[in-house]
């Protein structure tokens, strides 16, 4: 049997199903989703509850967005969840905050290993005696560790920890220069065994957030980092970084032109080269404010990113699909809240959350959650049956590849009659 996929759709996929989740609390919001073996999701974020402080949120749903299981973790403070993502175990890795459990007396970095149940089977803390640590995403790599990129203090820095949740090393860039603050946003593993980290920083005496790529080395040692955009910009913001299998990276986030007429966020994103030298980069000035949150590269070999753009009255959730040239293929607009992740299913089709914000710009109403149906449709071949008329035997041979999750099963089989 063979599977033939179809060609792309002209149009943006029609959305297949959306969800929510209204916990009771005033503030709900959903920071990540990422696609699981059984063709499920898994979904991260915070809500205050209606305990007046905010409770880290996890919940495992399965292919149709239906809940299997959802756990929280809270305490007389605040605690919350950035980033989830399955491991080579069946379990999930966390990365957020905790201000309940911190050995000080700020927000202490987390990292909470839950087995396929939703269970805690160890939690990891790193925190800075004076100011607030918050682990923002973390990787598991493919020798079973797990790579954390964090605030530390006002200063961008890589956690790296066992698959026990001992931590090996930690790396802080003390070398970059900054003044008042800096934001990592996103690690992603490299092919060489590094590290890229999508950050933003105000650098001494420049008076502006400008975007940063770092790369670091697989000891945490920095390599090289570059801003953007090259030209100037009153501020500029990466969320997210990604590797394509040639070694280039693409990074997406927003841009605020000294320039520009209208004065809004710019959406922005831009594909370089393993040095961080600029390839391309798109610079779309929108009618209103517009920022790229998340990117995936796709099964077929694209670029998904979902955002927000800010209209006058309501927040729209947009997401935009690349060629890896930077040609825009389509674009969707939803109303009432913000992308703030992207992920693509086991089927084909993309997963998008965020914060769903109907009456405030501010406040999210509930967990909110949609999928679009997969562009690609397959089709079966008829089978063809061979009946060898003297005995004998049939072989075959065959590769795939799958980029959607760390893990992929496949069941081979054959009948004889």
């Amino acid at each position: 049997s063979v599977f033939i996929p179809s060609t792309t759709f002209a149009q943006p996929p029609d959305t297949l199903w959306t969800k929510t989740w209204d916990l009771g609390g005033g503030d709900e919001r959903a920071e990540s989703v990422q696609p699981t073996r059984d063709g499920g999701f898994v979904i991260c974020g915070l809500g205050d509850f209606g305990v007046g402080f905010y409770t880290a949120w996890v919940q495992r749903l399965d292919s149709d967005g239906d809940s299997i299981w959802q756990w929280d973790l809270g305490g007389n403070l605040t605690e919350g969840a950035n980033y989830v993502e399955q491991t080579r175990d069946g379990g999930f890795i966390v990365a957020g905050s905790t201000w309940s459990y911190s050995p000080g007396q700020t927000h202490a970095a987390a990292v909470v290993k839950l087995n396929s149940q939703g269970q805690i089977r160890w939690v990891s803390l790193w925190d800075h005696p004076i100011v607030d640590d918050t682990a923002v995403t973390v990787r598991e790599l493919p020798n079973g560790d797990v790579i954390v990129c964090a605030w530390h203090g006002y200063w961008p820095a890589l956690w790296r920890l066992d698959a026990q949740g001992n931590t090996l090393w930690t790396s802080v860039f003390y070398e970059i220069p900054s003044s008042i603050s800096a934001w990592t946003r996103f690690v992603e593993p490299t092919s060489d065994g590094g590290f890229v980290i999508a950050a933003m920083i105000d650098f001494t005496g420049a008076s502006q957030m400008m975007a940063v790529l770092i790369k670091a080395d697989a000891d945490g040692n920095m390599v090289w980092y570059h801003q953007y955009p090259e030209e100037d910009s009153i501020e500029s913001q990466f969320y997210c970084v990604r590797e394509l299998t040639n070694g280039d990276l693409i990074a997406c986030g927003y841009d605020w032109d000294w320039d520009a007429v209208d004065q809004w966020h710019d959406w922005y994103v831009v594909r370089t080269d393993a040095q961080g030298e600029i390839i391309w980069e798109i610079q779309a000035q929108g009618e209103f404010n517009e920022r790229a949150h998340s990117l995936i590269v796709t099964s077929d070999n694209n670029i998904v990113i979902t955002g927000v753009q800010r209209g006058p009255d309501i927040p729209f959730f947009l997401t935009r699909k690349y060629n890896l040239d930077g040609n825009l293929l389509w674009e969707d607009s939803q109303p009432n809240g913000e992308g703030w992740s992207v992920s693509q299913a086991r089927d084909g089709g993309y997963a998008i959350t965020g914060p769903r914000m109907i009456e405030s710009f501010s406040t999210s109403e509930d967990f909110f959650m949609f999928k679009y149906e997969s562009e690609v449709t397959v089709d079966l071949v008829p089978e063809i049956t061979l009946v060898p008329t003297e005995g004998g035997s049939i072989s075959f041979s065959g590769s795939m590849s799958n980029i959607l999750v760390n893990e992929t099963t496949l069941d081979v089989w054959a009948s004889v009659t």
